[in-house]
């Protein structure tokens, strides 16, 4: 990712170092190569990355509760379950073609170990990204969000009730 107003400035590279920085905030705007998009025919790999973590299994936190006394209290599942992130890209150049698209879906892939720190990403195919449409891909009608103020907040809320029944 580079600055916005001065290309030449490099804000973060490569998958981990782009996540650490979204962890800064919640909200982030990320605009497209298009040139380099039209470059290579549109096709979505060279368009705007999204990240979409691992979430076909819940991860724990391996802690226990601490009251101060030395007594150990033993977590419930729903205490240890951590936070998952749930990236969500909006524009009106996603597509449900193959080939044609502004959008790359970047998939966390399963850890080999669990103790493991490192987290690696791989792109989806366009024949499957059809899958993250409503939950991570949301196509802009130009006009909508225009005469319709809460558009926004409201495809948020049924991208997060989509990803909620995902993660059951």
């Amino acid at each position: 990712l580079w600055k916005y107003h001065d290309e030449s400035q490099l804000v973060a590279s490569g998958d981990a170092e782009i996540l650490d920085l979204f962890k800064e905030g919640s909200v982030f705007g990320i605009r497209d190569d298009y040139n380099y998009w039209k470059s290579n025919q549109w096709d979505p790999t060279a368009g705007k990355p999204i990240w979409v973590r691992n979430y076909d299994k819940p991860k724990f936190k391996n802690s226990d509760k601490h009251d101060g006394n030395n007594n150990v209290e033993k977590e419930t599942d729903e205490d240890q379950i951590i936070s998952i992130d749930h990236h969500i890209l909006f524009d009106d150049n996603i597509h449900n073609l193959r080939n044609d698209g502004i959008a790359c879906v970047r998939k966390e892939l399963p850890q080999d170990d669990e103790n493991s720190g490192a987290v690696s990403f791989d792109t989806v195919d366009g024949a499957k990204i059809d899958l993250y449409h409503g939950v991570h891909l949301i196509r802009v009608p130009t006009v909508e969000p225009v005469l319709e103020p809460h558009w926004y907040i409201q495809q948020i809320e049924m991208a997060r009730n989509k990803f909620q029944c995902r993660l059951r």
